[in-house]
């Protein structure tokens, strides 16, 4: 394979073909089915678990969450109970970005997650990504582009989707159209302006609308009403616009990647794991947790109309939700109690082990024995697999994982509030999100030493050394994705570097950002939190 080729990677955050096809085959977005009849596509396996921030994190540096120790938005000490919202000092090895850089390529990133602090790096242009609490210095490099932002009107998100809850369904899509015009715009500018080799820009608004709207985008569903349907599919149209728009103004010589960083399926029940550890004896409660629980749950039970949450968007914002949010959940827990418990996290459970050394396998096997137990009122068993991280990662930062991860069926999700009832599954209610990640992300890739109509399987980590391959720099050996060889019909020149990740870890600033409670309403809005 020639090594001119240049590299434009479009990522949709949670992009799904369960929606993005039947979109395609009612002729909505041609220019993505364009794109993928004329090249290869496929699955592009998550991470465990398929949540954002690990999931771009492993596509940024190729490695499994144990060699980055990201696996949620915020870290947990375990020694401190403590939890801090990450960001990209928290990565700990070279990105796509740095790696090629540093071999004298010609990059540039907007929005993408975990780019933010930007890094002041020769030949990488940079505009942040959701993380990032506000358009600031610290947002863009070089500086310069701070003042076209500003001048364009450029924004980070929609913040706070409690908004669905206080304007009309047709509203609340265009702000979101015009959040990613904006952003796709100056994607097609700069793609114009400046040299590049590698391009990449992330489309995030995506995630959001099927976090609240997906029973109206996948047919089938009793909510499913054309109308509303129609509606949201107008943000779709427009981001097929946006995505054929920016591929006219690139060289004839580009290889274009659609990539998400997971799937997206309906809530239909969840499943509050700190109430079952509790149950089972695993977790106990402290006094301070049952008094104020009380107080919690007699408003949730008062709002039978939504007021709740139409009173914070229109008054308050997600001001009374981040006090809230901003209790620690470690002050109600009975931590001399406790030998298992659930922190933060969403969708796949998560498990903190409370215990001393030698008790440690003794606990695994007997909560997943428990757990392979579970089932609900019809007797349908909820957990489909539990994923001890000691042997499913590898890798120097194994230990700043939850012991356990538990992937549930395709019905259920789990989450971890302590505030609400003592009820183990229940279903969504109407303030809450209606969609959320499944380990089936989706990828695309189209352009010159492309094969034609096929379609293919491949993990999140393997983007990055099948790009750095293309581009003909070396792939680092530490790397565990792989090229995927079967999308050329002519394969590139694989070289790799000998460098392992004991020479390769960066020592990261790991300080809490002042900025906190503008991270915590973001995630806390699109229901991480």
């Amino acid at each position: 394979m020639s090594n001119n080729h240049k590299v434009l990677i479009i990522g949709l955050d949670g992009g799904t073909w369960r929606i993005l096809k039947p979109m395609m085959d009612n002729g909505i977005m041609p220019n993505l089915k364009k794109l993928v009849d004329s090249g290869i596509s496929g699955i592009l396996k998550s991470t465990i678990p398929p949540v954002t921030a690990p999931a771009w994190s492993s596509f940024q540096t190729g490695v499994n969450p144990g060699k980055h120790g990201i696996y949620d938005f915020q870290n947990h000490n375990k020694e401190t109970k403590e939890l801090q919202f990450i960001n990209s000092n928290f990565l700990n090895l070279p990105t796509i970005w740095e790696l090629a850089a540093q071999k004298g390529r010609k990059v540039v990133s907007i929005n993408v997650p975990l780019t933010y602090p930007v890094k002041k790096a020769e030949n990488w242009m940079q505009i942040g990504g959701f993380l990032a609490p506000q358009i600031s210095e610290e947002f863009v490099y070089p500086k310069e582009l701070l003042t076209r932002l500003r001048e364009n009107d450029y924004q980070i998100a929609l913040n706070g989707l409690h908004k669905r809850f206080i304007m009309k369904l047709d509203k609340f899509i265009e702000e979101n159209i015009k959040i990613e015009e904006t952003r796709f715009d100056l994607a097609k500018q700069l793609a114009r302006e400046v040299p590049w080799d590698l391009f990449m820009v992330h489309n995030q608004s995506i995630d959001g609308i099927q976090h609240v709207y997906y029973p109206y985008l996948e047919p089938g569903y009793p909510e499913y009403q054309k109308v509303q349907s129609q509606t949201i599919s107008r943000f779709y149209k427009k981001t097929d616009v946006f995505i054929g728009d920016l591929i006219k103004v690139c060289p004839t010589n580009t290889i274009v990647w659609i990539v998400s960083d997971h799937g997206f399926k309906r809530v239909n029940k969840k499943i509050n794991l700190n109430n079952w550890l509790s149950k089972k004896g695993f977790l106990r409660f402290n006094k301070r947790r049952t008094l104020t629980k009380k107080a919690v749950q007699f408003m949730v039970d008062l709002d039978k109309l939504n007021l709740r949450q139409k009173l914070f968007g229109r008054v308050l914002g997600n001001l009374a939700g981040m006090k809230i949010a901003s209790i620690s959940t470690k002050y109600f827990i009975d931590w001399d109690n406790t030998k298992a418990y659930m922190l933060n996290g969403n969708t796949f459970g998560n498990i903190f082990l409370n215990c001393k050394k030698e008790e440690r396998e003794r606990l695994i096997d007997k909560i997943k024995k428990e757990l392979f137990h579970l089932t609900d009122a019809n007797g349908q068993k909820v957990v489909k697999t539990v994923y001890e991280s000691n042997r499913h990662f590898e890798g120097g930062m194994v230990s700043k994982l939850p012991d356990l991860f538990i992937e549930p069926e395709e019905d259920y999700v789990f989450t971890m509030p302590i505030m609400r009832s003592k009820k183990i599954f229940y279903a969504p209610d109407k303030s809450e999100l209606q969609g959320t990640h499944h380990p089936d992300g989706i990828f695309a890739a189209s352009g010159p030493t492309i094969k034609q109509g096929r379609v293919a399987t491949a993990s999140i980590m393997d983007v990055t050394p099948t790009v750095l391959a293309i581009l003909d720099i070396p792939i680092p050996v530490y790397m565990d994705g792989k090229v995927i060889n079967t999308i050329f019909h002519e394969k590139p020149n694989v070289r790799f570097s000998d460098q392992g990740t004991q020479d390769v870890y960066v020592s990261h600033k790991t300080e809490q950002t002042t900025d906190e409670p503008i991270i915590r309403s973001r995630l806390k809005g699109l229901g991480y939190l």
